[in-house]
């Protein structure tokens, strides 16, 4: 075999194979791109799920695969599905049920502009809300097909429970919000409502039974093995919540999120500026009204006081007569008279008018049983 021939084997080899090494190339590329976009993964599936990226194929749920922004995760008949996303936030899906993540923007550097919005279609869910709900006001809302769920903080279970829908709080407190109307739900007690178009029944605790059938149907066989894989997966979320945070500073959806949280921190500093505003300026009204009222307050007193004294003299006038009697029943008018003036001024003169008031009385019976008046 010639050198020439070699050399033309190896070239022809070289040529063939550069087509498929740039083409691996071209698909580690986006794969890396989806990897950074990742916001949470698969930690066990009962069953069968399956996951739908948004603009993509369908594929079979398995544990530890990744969750990204807009999946649409399903489970099929006597089937569960636990989700955990980087924050820690954890969904338990039963069978039939299908959860969206409609938005999720999480910054552990910077709380403000964080939020979560997820639409949970059909079945039931547990819901335990992870580091995304850590500040004073959290901005996280759950869509199902009867109503919202505004969430506080909480673990809640939601689904279909005796021909309605209902939400049970097992810790926490959540805003459950219908067409028709908005309760709080907290921890310990459920609602349960016939559909968006109806008002939220009462909150109130449920029976043992009805509770123990609600949490049955997202209730996992082997919690203790959930647990421990999540415990291993918090020095992993470490780097996953790096890598997302450079994803949503880079790809044009998470510059999109990344935009609107700026936009929701400045709605929200302006807001708290204009409340401070408002304050200030509402001091020195306070302080006006204030100095009007006592104005107000001194006029009515010194008006009652003026209708008092001229009660007081009338009824005098037209009683007539002196003598004891007559004196103790003048002395008594005006002492009704000016508790009357009093009752418009402040308080304490009330107070005092009544018991000078009742001083002359009782100094009047005594006065009659010393000094009985003549026949």
């Amino acid at each position: 075999m010639s050198v020439r021939f070699i050399l033309c084997a190896l070239a022809l080899v070289a040529v063939t194979a550069a087509p498929s090494l740039f083409a691996q190339a071209q698909t580690a590329a986006p794969a890396a791109a989806a990897d950074q976009g990742v916001i949470g993964t698969i930690q066990e599936v009962e069953g069968t799920g399956t996951i739908t990226p948004q603009g993509g194929a369908l594929v079979a749920a398995a544990v530890n695969g990744p969750v990204h922004l807009n999946d649409v995760i399903e489970t099929g008949p006597q089937s569960k599905v636990f989700v955990l996303l980087i924050d820690n936030t954890q969904f338990t899906l039963s069978e039939n049920a299908k959860l969206t993540v409609n938005e999720y923007v999480y910054d552990p550097d910077n709380t403000a502009g964080n939020k979560g919005r997820y639409s949970v279609l059909g079945g039931a869910f547990q819901y335990v809300s992870g580091l995304l709900t850590k500040k004073p006001d959290p901005d996280v809302q759950i869509e199902t097909p009867s109503g919202s769920i505004g969430i506080r903080g909480t673990d809640l279970t939601g689904g279909e429970v005796d021909g309605e829908y209902g939400v049970h709080v097992d810790e926490g407190a959540v805003d459950v919000i219908t067409d028709k109307g908005k309760v709080r739900v907290n921890q310990g007690e459920g609602t349960t409502w016939k559909g968006r178009g109806f008002a939220p029944g009462r909150p109130h605790k449920w029976a043992k039974a009805k509770l123990q059938r609600f949490h049955q149907r997202v209730m996992l066989k082997h919690p203790e093995v959930v647990r421990q894989r999540v415990a291993a997966m918090q020095q992993r979320h470490q780097q996953m919540r790096q890598q997302y945070r450079q994803y949503m500073q880079t790809h044009p959806r998470g510059q999109q999120q990344q935009q609107q949280r700026q936009e929701r921190r400045g709605e929200i500093q302006q807001q708290r500026q204009e409340q401070r505003q408002g304050r200030m300026e509402q001091r020195p009204n306070n302080r006006q009204e204030n100095n009007q009222l006592g104005w107000r307050q001194q006029q009515r007193q010194g008006q009652g006081q003026a209708q008092g004294q001229r009660a007081a003299q009338g009824q005098a006038a037209q009683k007539g007569g002196g003598g004891l009697f007559g004196g103790a029943l003048q002395q008594m008018l005006q002492g009704k008279a000016g508790a009357k003036g009093a009752g418009l001024g402040n308080r304490q003169e009330q107070r005092q008018e009544r018991q000078n008031e009742r001083r002359k009385r009782w100094q009047e019976k005594k006065d009659e049983q010393q000094n009985p008046p003549s026949q």
